[in-house]
């Protein structure tokens, strides 16, 4: 599974590693930094109160490992949760919540049945992890990801996949990157991603000082630290978070988070690269409507797919919808779905009669007045 950037995730880590075991005794709670000498135009949002205190960042224990045994994704082997608000597919059974549903049955890297062929499925899972992240990035959440299986898969050759190649980290990290981005960027004062990337890298605090220097911007956000890192510490820093093109030198990884830095610092989701204009759009707008190309471009691939298994196999859409693994045919959702539209109508019902009722009681006060 391609992932945006593991390298640069390690070596920004690695920084505020470095930050937390080089710098000296520290004052309980960490007042702002004094403004740039130079007068630059800082960017960024003031972090709340609470955020400027170190100690807030020293409970966070639990590691990823830790994490990850919990749960919090989704299995290979069974449908994959549906979303509460489904979008007509390309085909019948291609809308997004036919294409969860059928996940473990007619597509999957653990299939117990004949489906759609182990590489169909591995980019379905590209293509769900990049959506899902596109519609994290409009709510501002990252649990959209958790539709996604994330376990480990060890039964046969093929069918090896660790955690760092799921689809449910693919997904995470897309998000993380445009999240962090846009917190430098001054696009949010939400500081809970810098406290989850600490969580999931074994419960390492995040320094005070570089979360106010992160707040005010990539201006001075390396320069501010300087004193604190070392000099290879200090290049992997103005690599990730530029303070402009001059610092890059050329270097293309750089010179392509410059470009990202800058696109959502102006709000300019357009600015942003060709595989990013989505992810950037549905992040400035929060709107996730952005991520409507994504997820047709989904249906069209798994229709085309679906249509060439139900040929192979002889077996009509809605027959292989029901040959899931799970006990439940196509039959019995329909009727726990229309059961729970029933029971949705039936309550709305209740609250406009009572609504109904309330009007009438006031009426007839009101008469015997």
């Amino acid at each position: 599974m391609k992932k945006w950037g593991a390298l640069a995730i390690v070596l920004f880590l690695g920084i505020m590693l470095a930050i937390q075991h080089s710098r000296k005794s520290r004052e309980a709670a960490v007042t702002q930094p004094a403004g740039d000498e130079g007068g630059s135009v800082q960017t960024g949002v003031p972090l709340p109160a609470e955020a400027r205190n170190p100690a807030v960042y020293n409970n966070m224990q639990s590691n990823a490992a830790a994490q990850m045994a919990g749960g919090g994704f989704s299995s290979y082997s069974s449908p994959l949760p549906a979303v509460a608000v489904d979008r007509k597919g390309e085909c019948k059974g291609g809308a997004l919540n036919d294409i969860l549903y059928a996940h473990g049955n007619i597509w999957s890297f653990h299939l117990q049945t004949q489906g759609l062929p182990y590489e169909v499925s591995f980019k379905l899972y590209n293509m769900l992890s990049r959506y899902f992240s596109c519609v994290a990035l409009a709510e501002r959440s990252i649990s959209p990801c958790d539709h996604l299986p994330g376990e480990r898969l060890a039964d046969k050759k093929e069918d090896s996949v660790k955690y760092v190649d799921s689809p449910h980290f693919a997904c995470r990290e897309g998000y993380k990157e445009l999240a962090l981005s846009g917190f430098v960027a001054g696009k949010s004062d939400d500081s809970s991603i810098w406290q989850m990337v600490a969580a999931e890298e074994g419960g390492k605090d995040i320094p005070g000082d570089f979360l106010v220097a992160a707040a005010k911007g990539r201006g001075t956000l390396c320069s501010s630290m300087a004193k604190q890192l070392t000099p290879e510490q200090l290049k992997n820093c103005n690599a990730y978070f530029p303070s402009g093109q001059n610092v890059c030198r050329g270097d293309s990884k750089c010179l392509r988070r410059d470009e990202l830095l800058g696109a959502l610092e102006s709000g300019r989701p357009d600015r942003c690269q060709e595989g990013q204009k989505e992810l950037c759009r549905a992040y400035l707008s929060k709107d996730d409507s952005a991520c409507a190309g994504m997820l047709k471009e989904l249906s069209e691939f798994y229709c085309k797919n679906l249509a060439g298994l139900s040929k192979k196999t002889g077996m009509s859409v809605a027959e292989l919808m029901a040959r899931g693994t799970t006990g439940k045919t196509e039959t019995d959702r329909e009727k726990t779905e229309k059961e729970m539209r029933r029971l949705e109508d039936q309550k709305i019902i209740e609250g406009i009669n009572k609504n109904i009722r309330a009007i009438k009681k006031m009426g007839n006060a009101n008469a015997t007045e």
